[in-house]
């Protein structure tokens, strides 16, 4: 049977915001193919490769580096240039032998970070939570992987900080008073936060969110969201240039 993806073809107008380009240089950019990430968070691997690290010119050499196994995400090495990437990912090129990770901007733009040795591990947000057979429990989770535990607290909304390539949960991050945040969509996009109150939702509205940035004070709904910590976060964002 044959493989689904998206559309083959990709104008640089219409990409989405976490593209991180100029958009009157070119018509066309590398197309997005429906993978582990949400469209709107993710980038084309190749489009990484090219236009945020920088580190090939041309899509012949993006698909010299992909075709001889030079890139790794997450621990897997992938050979489709559309293959989609997005935040916390971590891209190994193993010519270069160094490690990055993906981070998101206060414009809502993917950037790409070298990660210091020893940083291999990621948090994703658990967006579902399914009872097994055999009293076992399945959390999947933001990016595509699912987790499957005798049992767990944990349910959709909270994070897990995770090693990779192993994909062992090594610490929970609870959605609670006190929590550590990053903003990742809306007008507070790419801030650091501290939950102040959490305002209870009902079948038909989500749980709304009181946070304190610093001395600024907003809301936000939980979607807005991504728990990256307790009292301080566990994983580095972005700083600016």
């Amino acid at each position: 049977m044959a493989k689904k993806q998206g559309s083959k073809q990709q104008k640089t107008l219409s990409a989405p915001k976490s593209h991180f380009m100029p958009r009157k240089t070119k018509n066309w950019t590398i197309a997005y193919r429906p993978g582990t990430h949400a469209k709107k968070l993710s980038v084309p691997l190749g489009f990484a490769l090219r236009d945020i690290m920088k580190i090939v010119k041309n899509t012949k050499e993006i698909k010299f580096l992909l075709n001889n196994s030079q890139i790794e995400v997450d621990g897997i090495v992938r050979k489709e240039r559309n293959f989609p990437i997005g935040l916390f990912d971590i891209i190994e090129i193993k010519e270069l032998k160094k490690s990055f990770r993906v981070l998101i901007d206060t414009n809502g733009r993917l950037v790409i970070r070298e990660l210091p040795a020893g940083k291999n591990f990621k948090i994703a947000r658990i967006m579902s939570k399914k009872a097994m057979k055999g009293g076992k429990i399945m959390l999947s989770s933001s990016d595509g992987r699912n987790f499957i535990l005798a049992k767990t607290d944990l349910k959709p909304g909270d994070s897990v900080k995770t090693q990779v390539p192993e994909n062992k949960i090594i610490q929970e991050l609870k959605l609670q008073e006190g929590s550590t945040v990053l903003l990742i969509a809306g007008k507070h996009v790419g801030k650091t936060a501290k939950v102040a109150e959490i305002i209870p939702g009902t079948l038909t509205k989500e749980r709304i969110l009181q946070l304190n940035s610093g001395s600024e004070e907003f809301q936000t709904t939980e979607k807005n969201i991504l728990v990256i910590g307790k009292e301080k976060a566990e994983i580095e964002v972005f700083k600016g240039e």
